[in-house]
């Protein structure tokens, strides 16, 4: 989390910076990715899908962008940021997140496909047992990242909003 920048916000920078070569938006679809947001009739991860795709909107034009998800750790290139929640492997899942390993597969996608500069877009409600902050893997990641000869950035929509009581309990 320590390499990450907050996805929004700072609208300043990003109209300074120019267009990376590659957006990968990496969707935690765990099922507390389900938990809805408090104020509103969106789950979590709605509520990621519609915020990637309004800030991949702009990109789309000039950046390959590219879906990974946490059920099947596929990455598949998606031709509009539009498209983003409806896509099948958006859809809500019962399974947990593998950060750790849904990053790994983004640096193998950046490798395998010789990718020049990148972002790395993030959307998950920090759930520690997704993150596994404990994780010996975490450390042979950021020094491969680090170890890249080209720039690549981590941007993180933390949807960690207040989410209403549950009734049914």
């Amino acid at each position: 989390i320590f390499l990450a920048r907050p996805l929004v916000g700072g609208w300043m920078g990003w109209a300074l910076a120019a267009a990376p070569d590659a957006i990968l938006l990496l969707v935690d679809r765990s099922a507390s990715m389900e938990a809805r947001v408090a104020g509103a009739d969106e789950s979590r991860r709605e509520y990621a899908l519609k915020m990637l795709a309004d800030a991949a909107r702009e990109f789309e034009h000039a950046s390959h962008l590219v879906l990974l998800d946490s059920a099947t750790r596929q990455a598949r290139e998606i031709a509009n940021a539009a498209s983003l929640p409806g896509l099948p492997d958006t859809q809500a899942t019962d399974t947990a997140a593998d950060l750790p390993a849904m990053l790994q597969t983004a640096l193998d996608w950046l490798i395998e496909n010789q990718a020049g500069t990148a972002e790395i877009w993030i959307a998950s409600d920090l759930q520690a047992s997704n993150w596994q902050p404990d994780d010996p893997r975490w450390e042979t990641i950021i020094t491969a990242f680090d170890s890249m000869p080209q720039k690549v950035r981590v941007r993180l929509l933390a949807t960690t909003q207040e989410s209403p009581g549950n009734a049914s309990i």
